[in-house]
């Protein structure tokens, strides 16, 4: 087991009053089981994506209501734009230009009418594109 430190800061250079607008959010996060991978993805239209994390693999069997994990997503190239995808009733969309990055909840269940319902999906605005990413739980 070990602990996942995660820091928010939110603020805004276009502040024009004399309280400046900065938060700091400090969370550790105890994980079980999971790590940073990089990949390349060369899909680029929603129609070729591809599949980076599939929601029935994090949900363990005969749990009920899903499971909560952590999903890290980077977009490690110098120009290009990644779009992830998923579906859950209502099309939700992150789009990551050149190295932006993203850290998020990730509510997962599994049904078994759509076990592909909640998969996460990535296409990028041009070929070659490298995606550093990671689940935790």
């Amino acid at each position: 087991m070990a602990t996942l430190k995660s820091k928010l800061v939110v603020g805004s250079q276009y502040v024009t009053s004399v309280v400046d607008l900065i938060t700091t959010i400090n969370k550790d996060l105890t994980v079980t089981e999971g790590g940073v991978l990089v990949t390349e993805i060369d899909a680029i239209t929603e129609g070729t994506a591809v599949t980076i994390l599939t929601a029935c693999d994090y949900v363990a069997e005969g749990v009920e209501g899903g499971a909560k994990v952590y999903v890290y997503l980077k977009n490690k190239h110098a120009t290009n734009t990644l779009k992830f995808k998923m579906a859950g009733g209502t099309d939700h969309q992150i789009t990551l230009t050149a190295g932006q990055s993203a850290f998020f909840p990730w509510n997962v269940v599994c049904t078994e009418e759509d076990p592909t319902d909640l998969d996460i999906k990535v296409f990028a605005s041009a070929a070659d594109t490298i995606l550093e990413y990671g689940v935790f739980h």
